[in-house]
């Protein structure tokens, strides 16, 4: 089972991380939220209300992770290689949620949908939308 975390984002920047955890407590289920700045070191929103994150946004962790183990979430620029009828090149591309399909998939810069490849060393992580929106002009 993948992990369901999300990168939280306030006015374009990103301000932290938050990590769901599903516990049994007294044979009642319940979510336990971990706020942190650092994917590193998480603490729990329920023992200290004073952590909180203000956020405005979330971006969802794909579940994936690129050639260099970055986890790959929502909003990163990828770099992918890819095969086009039979000839390979790289292609970069915005992590977006495909509502229709309920899947994450990359776009290309005329906005079509492609299936993110669950092979880790195909796909690199070179930025985000938030701190490296110039990623987006550029064209392979």
């Amino acid at each position: 089972m993948r992990e369901i975390k999300f990168r939280l984002i306030k006015d374009d920047k990103i301000v932290g991380y938050e990590l769901h955890r599903t516990s049994v407590l007294f044979e009642d289920h319940h979510i336990e939220i971990y706020h942190s700045t650092d994917q590193m070191e998480w603490w729990n929103i329920c023992s200290n209300p004073n952590r909180f994150i203000n956020h405005d946004k979330k971006d969802q962790f794909t579940g994936l992770k690129d050639k260099n183990g970055k986890e790959i979430y929502e909003g990163d620029i990828v770099k992918i290689a890819a095969k086009f009828g039979g000839n390979e090149s790289t292609v970069i591309g915005p992590i977006v949620f495909d509502e229709e399909k309920g899947r994450f998939v990359w776009k290309d810069e005329s906005g079509v949908l492609y299936g993110l490849s669950t092979d880790d060393k195909a796909n690199e992580v070179i930025g985000n939308i938030y701190k490296n929106p110039e990623l987006m002009e550029t064209t392979p």
